[in-house]
């Protein structure tokens, strides 16, 4: 309903990439590739380029050559693997043992709730388990905070943190009504195999929806799985554009962003161009960070036989502000939409599309963005106190207010702007992508999430890109 509004069309698969070939399509690659050989051969390949990407644990490659030679237990192996990552997924310095208590104490009651959701669909946990599932995350944070200090940090914070990593995850399974048992959702987790930049974005929406990105036959499978590995010697190749691009950065004097943005409160601050320089290459960090550990993430998910779409595809190509972060972080676009903008968008101003849009849009991006990292990094909380770790969210909030506005007008001007099919060059691929760059470098300042920086720096730092420096 309504979807041709929204911007969470599916990047397409497009036309080949020619620095690396096609072996996908060869029938003789993908013949090969369903052999003992070609297998043991995909594995090795597989370590390889896993290891020069810096995932190194032994685990993921045992796993992936489980699913490759007994492809009838996928689910089973990929469960299991998920669930041995979970703890790693626990931030806050915490014991071995304290994670492993507090992810299980997090399933335990992840479960009494999946269970009191399916037997009581009829009830006001039935209907909104999500919400639910954030008063109990929210009270066992209120509960770290007043319990006594031992207690708190043996107990309550890491099972704060538990359920901080995989609050998302949990929530995609607590509504997926297509399935009748709780294991094949912990096969989710294998998303969470252990990246260089790990997130707590779910790459695996809910089991329905995999079971439809799953490979059915051999041949099929195969061909997954060499596009898997296409895609992770991709990432190398983007890592060592990453690393050229951070060495060139650092060999011209060109300041992190972070940097650049408190030297410009202090008395001898960046020249203007140094300025303007360090914002475009933080962009390009950016996309490039997201793109190498995204796609990362979807090579492993491929070599395990699922048909995931990119986390990053051709961003530069984007017309739109709504397509540039559509194409930009793809999971996580998807993920505050099916929780956020989904349910505001079919529930509120449905006789004004407009004001519906942006409302959705506003709350998805503006509030829903904001929530996700706040619930993410609820270690600050631990170590600022609530107060200071709300107040201290004002910067980043002014940059999910300013998102939200950009692609809600986004979204309104494609619907309504009549198309013109003899656009120049120019016009039509140049000028577009130029102020997307330049709009997501502008909000790109507010885009911090240290909560002891007032927005006073980026406010100033703003003023030195136009020269003044008084």
């Amino acid at each position: 309903m309504a979807t041709h509004i929204l911007p969470l069309h599916s990047p397409a698969e497009r036309a080949p990439q020619t620095l690396i070939p096609r072996i996908e399509a060869n029938p003789r690659v993908v013949a090969f590739a369903q052999t003992a050989a070609g297998k043991i051969a995909m594995l090795a390949c597989a370590a390889v380029l896993f290891y020069f990407r810096g995932v190194r644990d032994p685990v993921v490659i045992a796993v992936l050559a489980g699913i490759f030679f007994l492809p009838q237990h996928t689910w089973t192996l990929m469960a299991l693997s998920g669930i041995y990552w979970m703890p790693s997924m626990v931030g806050g310095g915490f014991g071995l043992n304290q994670r492993i208590v507090a992810s299980v104490l997090a399933v335990c009651v992840t479960s009494l709730l999946w269970m009191i959701v399916r037997r009581g669909a009829a009830g006001w946990v039935g209907r909104n388990p999500r919400v639910t599932l954030l008063g109990v995350f929210a009270a066992s944070v209120a509960a770290a905070l007043i319990a006594p200090a031992g207690l708190s940090s043996k107990l309550l914070w890491p099972l704060a943190a538990s359920l901080s990593a995989c609050l998302w995850i949990f929530s995609f399974a607590l509504t997926d009504r297509a399935d009748t048992s709780l294991w094949p959702n912990a096969a989710m987790f294998f998303s969470f195999f252990p990246t260089v930049f790990a997130s707590t974005t779910p790459f695996f929406k809910r089991p329905s929806a995999m079971r439809r990105m799953q490979a059915k036959t051999p041949e099929e499978r195969a061909v997954v799985q060499l596009k898997g590995l296409k895609l992770l010697a991709w990432s190398i190749l983007l890592a060592i554009l990453w690393a050229t691009l951070d060495t060139v950065c650092g060999g011209a004097g060109i300041p992190k962003l972070p940097d650049a943005i408190a030297l410009s409160t202090a008395r001898h601050p960046p020249a203007w161009y140094l300025c303007w320089a360090s914002l475009l290459a933080g962009f390009a960090d950016s996309v490039l960070r997201t793109a190498l550990w995204g796609n990362t993430v979807v090579a492993g998910c491929r070599l395990a036989g699922f048909r995931l779409l990119r986390n990053s595809y051709r961003p530069l190509e984007s017309r739109t502000v709504a397509d540039f972060w559509n194409r930009y972080y793809y999971y996580f676009k998807e993920l505050v939409a099916d929780f956020f903008f989904y349910p505001v968008y079919m529930r509120c101003f449905k006789k004004y599309p407009r004001v519906r849009m942006l409302f959705a849009t506003w709350v998805a991006v503006g509030l829903g963005v904001p929530l996700f990292h706040f619930v993410r990094d609820i270690g600050v909380v631990r170590e600022l106190g609530l107060w200071r770790a709300l107040t201290g969210l004002h910067v980043f909030l002014c940059y999910a207010t300013l998102l939200s506005i950009g692609i809600g007008v986004s979204q309104i001007r494609k619907v309504s702007a009549p198309r013109d099919h003899h656009k120049s060059f120019l016009r039509a691929r140049v000028l577009p992508i130029a102020g997307i760059i330049l709009f997501f470098c502008f909000v790109q300042v507010f885009d911090d999430l240290r909560r002891t920086v007032p927005i006073r720096e980026h406010l100033l730092f703003l003023t030195r890109l136009a020269g003044w420096s008084g």
